[in-house]
């Protein structure tokens, strides 16, 4: 958490500078339209109403910050921009997260030359399409779910706008998928649940063990043996200590 924090923040703010040369326009003209663009933005990521999330469950800095946790955890994020117009509403952009998990080849079909864990590919390795399952493959047991439906979502629309942007922590050349930076301690945090097993076991055994003393002796005195050390039991059987 304290990661995501420092990466995101409580509010992840738009710095926005446009070009003023490219555009043709005066730097001052070009300052304004920074402003105008930040003040669209702060409305849009922070609209309480939450429309810049396609589930409305988030802010758009909530639902940055919760792609980033995937990021760290799975390697991996991904979202598709969406256009949605609402009624009354000035924005029609929204983003909607799907899980990496459900990025996968259709009916699970191992990899080959053009599609790798769901990702489409060209003859260059440039990702061109994603295969989207229609629900989490965990749901498999729930009424309604289709784990086994997928949809080939194109990168881009034909004329540029993304349709599908997959981010990950690239290791190496050709690589398609991300993979989780703690993948090296899964093995170890394995060994760690079993030692703990296990001395949580050994402590149980230690305590539910009992001890038993046979003697003819009555139980209070017994007791009082017991409790005055090895000077009383050298007395009981009539030794002398040194």
């Amino acid at each position: 958490t304290a990661f995501v924090d420092a990466a995101i923040g409580p509010a992840f703010r738009l710095n926005s500078a446009p070009d003023y040369e490219s555009l043709g326009i005066s730097f001052e003209a070009a300052i304004e339209l920074g402003h105008q663009i930040e003040r669209v933005w702060r409305g849009h990521a922070s609209d309480p109403r939450r429309y810049a999330d396609a589930a409305r469950a988030r802010s758009l800095q909530s639902l940055m910050a919760l792609l980033f946790r995937h990021v760290v955890i799975d390697g991996e994020a991904l979202v598709l921009p969406l256009f949605r117009q609402v009624p009354g509403y000035p924005l029609a952009t929204t983003f909607q997260a799907v899980h990496p998990a459900r990025l996968s080849n259709p009916n699970e079909q191992p990899d080959d030359y053009r599609l790798r864990g769901g990702v489409e590919i060209d003859d260059f390795g440039a990702a061109i399409a994603y295969h989207i399952r229609a629900s989490h493959p965990g749901d498999l047991q729930m009424p309604g779910a289709d784990p086994f439906v997928w949809e080939r979502v194109p990168r881009e629309w034909s004329w540029g706008r993304p349709r599908a942007i997959h981010h990950f922590l690239a290791g190496e050349l050709e690589q398609h998928r991300g993979v989780s930076p703690l993948a090296p301690i899964v093995r170890r945090l394995r060994m760690n649940q079993k030692y703990e097993q296990a001395e949580l076991q050994a402590a149980l055994a230690n305590a539910v063990l009992a001890a038993y003393l046979e003697t003819a002796l009555p139980p209070e005195a017994a007791a009082e043996m017991l409790d005055g050390g090895e000077e009383k039991w050298a007395q009981l059987n009539g030794q002398r200590l040194d």
